[in-house]
């Protein structure tokens, strides 16, 4: 037993010599390489504010417990405070963000800001903000109204480094006033390319903020996530943009009747990626918003509708539009049938499509059945996609098993991801039988097929992730 305790003591003592040898060097290592290390660890985080000790990040502040060495050295590091997270209302006498703000102040630096909870004017965040405005490049800002107004009200040029700016509304503040006419401080952000606006809450609300306080010329990137716009704001924003490559929009719920007439032509000769969302019964938003647009670059368009996707209103659309497209996400929030003519007449318009997502849509059995017995057209047709996800049931399972198999020796083209979703355990059972027995053939020749056990309505959301 002594022995044992002999050993245990000697082992202790080995390790704490090791220790002391290990951390003496970092204590006296030279501030260049300590503040290198530092800025390696934050890994371009940035500081949360303020700090919860308990739960959430802890970084930088822990560094700067270590020795007052260590705290000089990270306080002097400007690649650390870069970025600032405000993650809870702040009050004005907590001294860890006094000492945090007085640091940015000091570093010469751009800097991001991302607020996640609604900040109001008389607020430490608010007022550094207003001080250091001209510092910013990129700010996601979660602020009540009046704030917002003296955001806005900043002297001309006071954003000359902004970048990217994403404004987050509360549902209480979408009814009041909308922004004075008179700001033009975002106007006059000339490296301005990005901008974003959505709502704190889920659910559709009305823009509420002039659309002729942004320079939409410049911009590359426009989104508006549950904000929805009338058709004729959105053309008329989209007639300003010159430069857009990736735009996405909430079209409000809007009668046909009350819906302007067809406007001129408006070309975006850049834009690739486009998602629209809602936009009242579908085969008006193709004939009344999508069909003014020309979009001669367009490589990606996600449409998402409440009901029915209007399927003949679609395939018209797309025959006369001539599209490039490479993806197409088409999404419904409810069970939507597809059937074989809609089906292949999709992928018949469409030539150089390579990524398919029918989210919230159910393919008949008579898809596969049809691609099964003919040996050109639509067999080709399914399998120029790439990636194709989509929800099928246990009546589809075999004919799409036997079209697989029929697909193996296809090594230089055809499917290499595939996705399918089951509701319920008979289904996900008889997929996996069905499947295994030629999974590892399929697989071998570079292709992958997941299936998952989901339920309806987190369908949606684990295929937008995936793909």
């Amino acid at each position: 037993m002594l022995d044992n305790l002999s050993v245990q003591h000697t082992q202790k003592a080995e390790r704490l010599s090791f220790l002391r040898g290990a951390v003496s060097p970092l204590k006296r290592m030279p501030p260049e390489i300590l503040g290198r290390i530092f800025t390696l660890c934050s890994d371009g985080k940035p500081v949360v504010l303020p700090p919860n000790y308990s739960s959430g990040p802890r970084y930088p502040w822990t560094l700067g417990q270590v020795s007052s060495y260590w705290r000089k050295v990270l306080w002097d590091t400007p690649d650390v405070w870069r970025s600032l997270e405000v993650g809870m209302i702040i009050s004005e006498d907590d001294t860890t963000t006094s000492t945090a703000l007085e640091i940015f102040s000091r570093v010469n630096t751009r800097l991001s800001l991302f607020t996640r909870e609604e900040i109001g004017v008389n607020n430490p965040i608010s007022t550094f903000i207003l001080k250091f405005a001209d510092r910013f490049q990129h700010i996601s800002l979660c602020a009540t109204i009046d704030f917002l107004f003296s955001f806005l009200a900043l002297p001309s040029n006071s954003l000359k480094v902004l970048a990217s700016i994403e404004f987050i509304f509360d549902g209480c503040d979408m009814f009041l006033p909308n922004a004075p006419n008179t700001a033009t401080v975002l106007l006059t952000a000339i490296n301005l390319t990005k901008a974003t606006f959505k709502k704190k809450e889920i659910g559709w609300r009305n823009f509420p903020i002039d659309v002729q306080l942004l320079p939409w010329e410049q911009l590359t990137e426009i989104s508006f996530t549950c904000l929805a716009l009338t058709y004729g704001d959105a053309h008329s924003i989209l007639r300003q943009c010159k430069r857009l490559v990736s735009c996405t929009l909430h079209l409000e719920n809007v009668p046909e009747y009350k819906m302007a007439p067809h406007c001129e032509r408006i070309v975006m000769s850049t834009l690739r990626t486009l998602e629209v969302f809602g936009g009242g019964y579908p085969p008006f938003l193709w004939e009344k918003f999508l069909s003014p647009l020309e979009l001669p670059t367009l490589k990606s368009l996600l449409f998402r509708a409440a009901d029915s996707l209007g399927d003949d209103t679609l395939s018209s659309f797309l025959a006369h539009s001539r599209f490039t497209l490479e993806i197409l996400t088409l999404r419904t929030r409810y069970v939507q049938y597809v059937e074989p003519e809609f089906f292949y007449t999709l992928l018949g318009q469409l030539p150089t499509l390579r990524e398919l997502a029918m989210l919230g849509h159910c393919i008949s059995p008579s898809v596969f059945s049809l691609a099964r017995s003919h040996t050109q057209s639509e067999s080709q047709l399914l399998s120029k996609v790439q990636v194709f996800a989509c929800r099928i049931e246990s009546p589809g399972l075999l004919a799409y098993a036997d079209f697989m198999e029929r697909c193996v020796g296809w090594e230089t083209r055809g499917m290499t991801d595939v996705v399918l979703g089951c509701r319920d355990e008979p289904e996900f059972e008889d997929a996996l039988q069905h499947f295994s027995r030629f999974k590892p053939a399929w697989e071998m020749s570079g292709r992958k097929v997941t299936v998952e056990r989901l339920e309806m309505e987190h369908w949606n959301e684990r295929t937008d992730r995936r793909l």
